[in-house]
């Protein structure tokens, strides 16, 4: 910590901060309804129920996951 620089909490020194447009495209996908859809435990567990012949990709299959957790398909 430099002189003079209030103190952070621990753990955030080394957390890089999201870039300008970042916020830019949060914000106009927020205007436009869009909301964070959060990966949780129970996304997560039910990626393993995936048959491997499927899915292969890991994205695909969190996304898969989600979809059947949240019975959005």
């Amino acid at each position: 910590m430099a002189r003079g620089e209030a103190p952070r909490p621990i753990g955030t020194a080394d957390r890089p901060q999201p870039p300008p447009l970042f916020d830019a495209a949060r914000a106009w996908f927020a205007a436009q309804g869009f909301a964070p859809f959060e990966v949780t435990a129970e996304h997560a567990s039910a990626v393993a129920g995936l048959p491997l012949t499927e899915h292969r990709d890991p994205f695909d299959r969190l996304l898969v996951a989600q979809a059947r957790v949240e019975r959005l398909g």
